[in-house]
């Protein structure tokens, strides 16, 4: 069946509907694919299965969801071209169930997931959205926008579960938004939906949900005075340290400005494309097996570079398992780590991004930036590591902001455990 041109492609009432399986349906250029108004429900929601579908070009997106209590499987569909969102959820769409499973999934002009506020006209449980396999290419309405990586679930409200589980993401664009975390940092959605994104093996770079997912949890805005020199010391909002290999005159990390996102930013000012910076907090300690991935984050001002480019890096610095100690007198006890050897991603030419074909990146605005590095230490007594990022390369200044380091779900065969030394 093909159903081309109507205001919703295939509409669901909350009447007795129950069991019913759609094979090789096919809908496009309507303005919702699938459109659901009704918030009302009865017998209705058990095993609503598509199966082999094709949607295509609407004009608004894909899924206009006000309706309650139902439970939907996709199963190896494909969704093209939402010229707004992927999934639309109104003010009453609540206590519903997505399942994607092994979709193709490509474009959508603003959000993969939009939650408009909810109404207390019902109490129900949180919608359960998720992403089983298949692939999500993050391009925007139509294939000639420019499609980075970005903030495409908006959720401001307390109404979903979400998950990615085997799922790759690809951004057909380089970078060039402030921020890495799908979520962003911006408004409440990173505080009323918790997820997980989970892809060990991906052809591309591992996705952060949230800010908060990250190893130092809440601890990634830095707190202090304009002009306030933080070189070779620490923030004590976050904790992480700015150590930096010479003395040299005019080569400054201090302080910047609050931004318009009311983040307090870190300005660094260097002399020589020598001058190395590296951001760490020394307390956290990491253990994890081996083949871990380890991510690293950052959002980089490119504002007065004069020569060479911003290149961004990971450390991961291996420890030998602590030695205890305890005082007879005061009965605290210290752990002495001794250092083993590190790691390095492959380095990040930041700069580069500045001259892509179409970036709208200006040197006055953030982009955030990420690498990664496999935890393979060549060493049979390495058990614990501290992940550091260092930026490097260029002479004049950059601000940074949005410091976050993450394990890559999935990775491992073991769960790691962060200790404070």
């Amino acid at each position: 069946m093909a159903i081309e041109r109507f205001h919703g492609g295939l509409r669901l009432h909350g009447f007795d509907t129950y069991i019913n399986i759609f094979r090789n349906l096919k809908i496009t250029s309507c303005v919702y694919t699938f459109y659901e108004p009704d918030a009302d429900k009865s017998n209705a929601g058990e095993n609503l299965r598509f199966e082999g579908g094709t949607f295509g070009n609407c004009y608004r997106s894909h899924f206009y969801i006000n309706q309650v209590g139902l439970s939907r499987t996709y199963v190896g569909c494909s969704f093209d071209y939402a010229r707004q969102n992927f999934l639309e959820l109104r003010s009453s769409g609540r206590g519903n169930d997505f399942i994607y499973e092994n979709c193709w999934i490509e474009g959508f002009g603003d959000f993969l997931i939009r939650q408009y506020p909810i109404t207390d006209t019902w109490s129900f449980r949180k919608n359960k959205i998720t992403f089983s396999g298949g692939k999500i290419v993050g391009a925007k309405g139509s294939q000639t926008e420019w499609a980075p990586r970005r903030k495409i679930i908006l959720a401001p409200t307390d109404n979903n579960k979400i998950e990615f589980i085997g799922t790759q993401i690809e951004w057909p664009s380089p970078p060039s938004e402030p921020q890495i975390a799908l979520m962003g940092y911006t408004d409440d959605t990173i505080k009323y939906n918790p997820g997980r994104y989970s892809c060990p093996g991906t052809a591309y770079e591992d996705e952060l949900l949230n800010y908060a997912y990250g190893l130092k949890g809440n601890a990634y805005k830095f707190s202090g005075t304009e002009g306030a020199s933080i070189k070779d010391s620490k923030d004590t909002a976050t904790n992480i340290s700015f150590d930096t290999n010479n003395n040299a005159t005019g080569f400054k990390v201090e302080y910047g400005p609050v931004d318009d996102d009311g983040l307090r930013c870190v300005k660094i000012t260097t002399t020589a494309t020598t001058d190395l910076v590296e951001l760490s907090d020394k307390r956290l300690m990491v253990k994890a097996p081996q083949h871990t991935v380890v991510n690293a984050g950052i959002s980089i001002k490119m504002a007065a570079v004069t020569a060479g480019a911003v290149t961004f890096g990971m450390r991961l610095r291996a420890y030998n398992n602590p030695v205890s100690k305890a005082d007879s007198t005061t009965f605290i006890v210290t752990k002495t780590y001794t250092l083993n050897g590190s790691l390095a991603s492959d380095p990040y030419n930041v700069s580069s991004l500045l001259g892509a074909t179409g970036t709208p990146l200006t040197t006055d605005k953030y982009v955030g930036v990420q690498t990664s590095r496999d935890l393979a230490f060549d060493s049979t007594v390495a058990t614990h590591f501290v992940p550091t990022m260092t930026v490097t390369g260029y002479v004049g200044t950059i601000y940074l902001k949005l410091p976050v380091w993450w394990i890559s779900n999935g990775s491992a065969p073991a769960a790691y455990s962060i200790e404070e030394s």
